[in-house]
């Protein structure tokens, strides 16, 4: 991360590595509750980096800023349920969303930092330390280390929900339906709850977001794999010219499809609703993904090679299961 200025990518330029290795089992938690807790890391350190700019530089813009990165850090148990904080940890950061206008911008700051270092106190320290080295932006603009947090963030939570997806073919497969609703109706919920994070991501001026273009070209978000896992295990799906084509092998649609004949119709159908509720929740967050790229860069081409912010409106239209909509069960 430290040497890749000239020809870092997308996994080098987010810590990916790092990241990925401090989130394996600890002994005493599980992998997916140590990926949740670098999200939720992730999220405590945006409040602390906002809050210490707000102290030293108050204005009404970094005060907009704090006051999202706050809701971010509330929204944490809907984001990373499998390392649910207490909500003492979170009540005082309610609280101070609630009573916002009554409070100085040095009581804010103030408020947000402390509750965020409680926070912080709740990680395991291997998550801590790996959350804390992969801060290493391109450019010394302070817009840069809010949005490097933000798409560290974002990568947390598409690897719980490709993961959920993973698992929710394996059991339906075996014919259990139980498990595959409680799976993607949590993966449902955290998708839900990144409308929070792209009002972070709104308060990026886009005359800063044009330099930061400038040093990251060939780091791309399309680039995510997590994201393409979600979108490749979801259903089959053609090549759009920006990654891989058609996934091969067992997809959550082929198999609903192949199955729902012998798991009944009631259950059948419960699994259709919770699926059309996954894919409403993603494709609303496409959508927030290009509303706030239209805002940032207009309609230049992105940094992947793509067409931008007309690339990600048609990508926003397409179903994680497009034939659910026009097969009926059998």
């Amino acid at each position: 991360m430290a040497l890749d200025q000239e020809d870092g990518d997308y996994d080098s330029y987010v810590g990916n590595t790092v990241l990925t290795a401090a989130s394996t089992s600890d002994g005493v938690l599980g992998s997916e509750q140590m990926v949740d807790a670098t999200l939720v890391a992730a999220a405590a350190d945006l409040v602390l980096l906002e809050a210490e700019t707000l102290t030293a530089h108050p204005t009404r813009a970094q005060a907009v800023r704090v006051r999202a990165t706050a809701r971010v850090l509330t929204l944490s148990n809907e984001l990373a349920p499998g390392f649910a904080l207490p909500r003492r940890e979170l009540d005082a950061l309610s609280e101070l969303l609630d009573r916002w206008d009554e409070t100085s911008d040095a009581g804010r700051a103030h408020t947000a930092h402390r509750c965020a270092m409680a926070v912080v106190g709740q990680v395991p320290s291997v998550v801590r330390d790996a959350v804390n080295i992969t801060l290493l932006p391109t450019t010394r603009m302070h817009d840069e280390q809010m949005f490097v947090r933000c798409i560290q963030i974002f990568e947390s939570l598409y690897r719980q929900v490709a993961d959920r997806i993973a698992q929710s073919i394996i059991a339906l497969d075996s014919g259990d339906t139980a498990r595959p609703l409680a799976l993607l109706g949590e993966a449902a919920n955290r998708v839900r709850a990144t409308q929070g994070l792209y009002r972070v991501l709104t308060t990026m001026p886009p005359d800063a977001f044009a330099v930061i273009r400038a040093h990251t070209n060939g780091r791309s978000a399309v680039q995510s794999r997590p994201y393409r896992q979600v979108e490749d295990l979801s259903a089959p799906r053609p090549s759009d010219g920006q990654g891989p084509g058609e996934a091969h092998g067992m997809t959550l649609q082929g198999t609903l499809l192949l199955r729902e004949a012998d798991l009944g119709s009631q259950p059948a159908a419960d699994i259709r609703k919770v699926m059309r509720e996954l894919d409403s929740a993603w494709r609303a967050m496409k959508r927030s993904h290009w509303g706030v790229t239209l805002k940032t860069i207009g309609r230049v081409s992105g940094t992947g090679g793509t067409a931008g912010a007309d690339y990600l409106r048609a990508t926003a239209q397409r179903a994680l299961f497009p034939l659910l909509t026009t097969n009926t069960p059998t």
